[in-house]
């Protein structure tokens, strides 16, 4: 097509020295914006690069000619330094690209990153979510789902996290810090204002297969399509690399009563690294996952509206180091609508709780803080296995719960507080299919601290002091070193 104005940022021409020629004096060859709908699809191939723009340069980024060329050393070249744009993702991501620090990416409504394309984003990227009233049509509020045969790179750094907020918070990497809503301030009641993050995988799902493993393919809560399905047979799948991460202010919903977590997992595979990921004021969970076999380290969850972490449909992963701060997100909060539930809620299967593969998982190391009896009293409670869950935790914190510290409950769960772990725990399993655990029995909470609990420490009964083996106790005084409270607003 002919372009209706110049595609690129700039071009200067002047006389040339001794005939008629107007020869170039300065130029910016990089696009004038974002990609610009390439039409035609090209096969990945090893030597090409796989871009979605026009022309040598890509949008936003220092040209490839900086730092060596003559033409930038004698000025001809104005690209030493990337500019600065606000860009909004206001349609999928079919072909890979990548997010660059100098810019701010606003989510325009629901964006997903599609079957065969990688979004990478650089650390420092601060992406913006709109809310749902800014965006077209309803329950579409800025949100960033990457579907089955996707990846999303998102490594951002210590000193430069990979930053998922809504429009007007200013303390992200180059913010101002200014507005007294977003900084110094941790009991703001800001929530709801975007969607969330959601990465899509291929792993086997517990949801009516009592019969044994098989396919199974749903769609993530509240979204309609097929990019929205997860659910396979390849428990080593790959949905990318995220570390780095903070996700804010989010859990708009995506469908009538459907809130949407900070960082949901459907079927994500252990090929996919996570860690270093927290979640802040989310009005839904902090961290869900649906089935899937990924791991994860280094996660935290503070004043989220319903659950830490939360698993279902047969979650087969590891978790080490985590913490969950419970409290409240926004104002005329409800319990899991606003008002922190559970520290923890690990479910087995669904339709039917011996549905397969079992939910066996292993969590190290957690430090699970409640809202020590104030505000949502009964409901502040710590740990809930249930529905042919078999979870072993070790080596966490339990402390603060106006309600109770663990239960174990329905037959099939309790039934793993006696069964010896095996590598095999299900006949006919494929192999391979059980690697979250490694000994002891199949439930199992052990050699773990539990502090000013209100209620129950042990709901049900089920053995979690009196079991001399489990070597769980009682601490005498706080586990760790401070902890403060003010009233919320």
């Amino acid at each position: 097509r002919v372009a209706a104005a110049s595609p690129i940022r700039s071009i200067a021409r002047q006389a040339a020295v001794g005939n008629a020629l107007q020869v170039v004096s300065g130029l910016d060859p990089r696009p004038t914006g974002a990609a610009q709908n390439l039409r035609k699809a090209l096969g990945a191939e090893g030597f090409f690069d796989t871009v979605n723009y026009y022309g040598a340069f890509a949008p936003g980024q220092n040209a490839w000619t900086s730092g060596w060329t003559l033409m930038g050393a004698m000025g001809v070249l104005g690209t030493s330094s990337a500019t600065s744009e606000t860009i909004v993702i206001d349609s999928d991501i079919v072909v890979s690209t990548t997010w660059t620090a100098n810019n701010t990416y606003v989510l325009g409504g629901i964006v997903y990153v599609t079957d065969g394309a990688t979004l990478t984003i650089e650390p420092g990227t601060v992406i913006r979510g709109m809310a749902d009233a800014d965006t077209p049509g309803a329950n579409t509020p800025g949100t960033l789902i990457v579907s089955r045969g996707a990846k999303l790179i998102a490594n951002g750094t210590p000193a430069l996290p990979i930053v998922f907020t809504d429009m007007e918070d200013d303390n992200v990497p180059g913010g101002a810090k200014a507005d007294p809503r977003y900084n110094n301030n941790a009991n703001n009641n800001i929530s709801e204002r975007w969607g969330g993050l959601v990465l899509l995988g291929r792993t086997y799902l517990a949801n009516n297969t009592v019969g044994g493993p098989a396919l199974v393919e749903l769609q993530i809560e509240g979204v309609p399509g097929s990019d929205a399905t997860y659910g396979g047979t390849d428990d080593n799948d790959d949905s990318g690399e995220l570390s780095y991460l903070s996700i804010r202010y989010g859990g708009s919903v995506l469908a009538p009563t459907k809130e949407i977590n900070g960082l949901t997992m459907g079927g994500v595979g252990r090929g996919t690294t996570v860690h270093h990921i927290e979640v802040v004021n989310n009005v839904d969970d902090a961290f869900e996952w649906f089935g899937g076999t990924v791991n994860a380290k280094h996660l935290v969850a503070w004043n989220c509206g319903d659950d830490g972490l939360d698993s279902d449909m047969g979650f087969r992963g590891k978790v080490q180091f985590a913490l969950v701060v419970k409290g409240a997100c926004k104002v005329g909060a409800t319990n899991e609508s606003g008002f922190s539930n559970r520290a923890m809620e690990i479910d087995g299967g669904e339709e039917g709780a011996l549905s397969q593969p079992y939910a066996l998982s292993q969590w190290r190391n957690l430090t699970l803080i409640g809202m020590a009896g104030t505000g949502n009293v009964a409901n502040d409670q710590g740990i809930l296995i249930r529905d042919n869950a078999r979870p072993q935790i070790y080596h966490s914190i339990v402390m603060d719960m106006g309600g109770y510290g663990a239960s174990v409950s329905g037959a099939e769960s309790i039934a793993g507080w006696t069964t010896a772990w095996n590598a095999a725990p299900v006949a006919g399993a494929p192999a391979g299919m059980y690697t979250g655990q490694a000994q002891g029995f199949q439930t199992e909470i052990a050699d773990c601290l539990f502090w000013n609990i209100t209620g129950a420490v042990d709901q049900g009964s089920i053995g979690i002091l009196t079991d001399a083996g489990k070597q769980n106790r009682v601490a005498a005084a706080s586990p760790i070193r401070s902890i403060a409270r003010q009233a919320a607003v």
